[in-house]
Formats: C-alpha cells, sequence, structure tokens
C-alpha cells in the first residue's frame, strides 16, 4: 500500500511538473508574440510620427511663406490707403472747386441779365442801345460771355467728370483692400487650423510611442 501511494504521488507530481512546463511555454510564446507585435506598432508608431514631423516642417515652411505674403499684402494695403487717402483730398479739392464754378457761373449770369435791364431777348439788348457804338459793344460783349459760358461750362463738365473717375477708382481700390484681407485672413485660419491639428497628432503619436514601449 505504502508503495502504491508513493507511486501515485510521484505520478501527480510528475503530472503538475508537465503542466507547468507547458503553462510557462505557452506563456513564454504568446509574450514573444506580444512583444513582436507591440514593436511591429513601435515602428509604424515611429514611421507616422517622422511623417507627422515632415508634414509639421512643411506647415512651418508654408506659415512662413505665408507670413511673407501676408506681410506683402499689408504693405499693398498700406500703399492703397495712401493712394484712397491722396483720392479723398483730391476729391474734396475738386468738390470744392466744382462749388466755386457753380458760384462764379451762377453770379456772371445774373450780372448779364441784370445788365441787359430786365428785357429777356437779346437782340432787344442790343437794339436797345443808345447808339451804334454801345450796340456793337454790346453785340461783342454777348459774344464773349456766350463763349466764356461754353468754357465755363466745359470746364465744369471737366471737373465733374474727374470727380466721378476718382470716385470710382475709390470704389475699387477699397474693393481690392477688402479681397485682400479676405484671402489674407482665410488662409491664414487655415494654415493656423492645419498646424494646430497636426501639432495635436504629433503629441498623441508620441504619447502612443511612449506607451508602448513602455
Amino acid at each position: 500500500m505504502i508503495v502504491m501511494l508513493l507511486s501515485a504521488v510521484d505520478m501527480s507530481a510528475a503530472r503538475k511538473r508537465t503542466r507547468s512546463v507547458s503553462s510557462v511555454k505557452q506563456e513564454q510564446k504568446a509574450n514573444a508574440q506580444a512583444i513582436k507585435k507591440t514593436s511591429q506598432q513601435l515602428d509604424e508608431n515611429a514611421k507616422a510620427t517622422s511623417r507627422t514631423l515632415n508634414a509639421l516642417n512643411t506647415l512651418g515652411a508654408e506659415i512662413r511663406q505665408q507670413n511673407d505674403s501676408i506681410a506683402s499684402i499689408n504693405h499693398q494695403i498700406d500703399s492703397i490707403d495712401s493712394a484712397m487717402k491722396h483720392i479723398n483730398d483730391s476729391i474734396v479739392t475738386l468738390d470744392g472747386k466744382l462749388v466755386a464754378l457753380r458760384d462764379s457761373y451762377a453770379r456772371s449770369v445774373t450780372r448779364i441779365k441784370n445788365s441787359q435791364q430786365g428785357s429777356m431777348d437779346k437782340l432787344a439788348f442790343i437794339f436797345s442801345a443808345e447808339s451804334f457804338t454801345q450796340a456793337y459793344r454790346r453785340f461783342r460783349y454777348l459774344g464773349e460771355f456766350s463763349k466764356w459760358r461754353k468754357r465755363r461750362n466745359d470746364e465744369i463738365k471737366e471737373v465733374q467728370a474727374r470727380l466721378e473717375k476718382q470716385r470710382d477708382e475709390l470704389t475699387r481700390l477699397q474693393g481690392v483692400k477688402s479681397g485682400m484681407l479676405t484671402r489674407m485672413n482665410v488662409a491664414r485660419n487655415d494654415l493656423e487650423k492645419k498646424q494646430n491639428e497636426t501639432s495635436a497628432l504629433v503629441a498623441k503619436l508620441k504619447k502612443e510611442g511612449a506607451s508602448l514601449k513602455k
């Protein structure tokens, strides 16, 4: 009985040792597979991090170029602002000149009408002269006044045309400036958004890499 009991104990212990060795081998195999998988993930993480860092560097170069473009646009905007100020000053000057021309014209017309002593007809004004010499002078006067009035009308029209042209140019420059500012802000916001997204991705990849190494 004693021999049989000892034999049974030895067999049980042998089976336990066999199971323990098999279990250890399985664990080692599983660990080796897990390590291999983690190593592969580390390699992929390193490659992805490298690619993302390269993309971030490229974005940095684009941002620097964009900043140069923005500086150039700002310089152009300053030039446009200066041109707009010059045009505004010119408009004020032309407006003043136009008012002065119209006032002068109105006073001259009033003066000639008064000199006609209320007559509504040029011929009546001429033939109401007391002498032929006076009639001739009135005729010459009316002719000169007619030429002067035409010149003054032409001058007023020219000033009006210049004024309209300056206002059109001012409107055009305001549109150009608005378009530049819009494009500048859109480009800046787009690049900043890409930079923030890429920086966040780099941080995420580095954190994953540290976790995989651990």
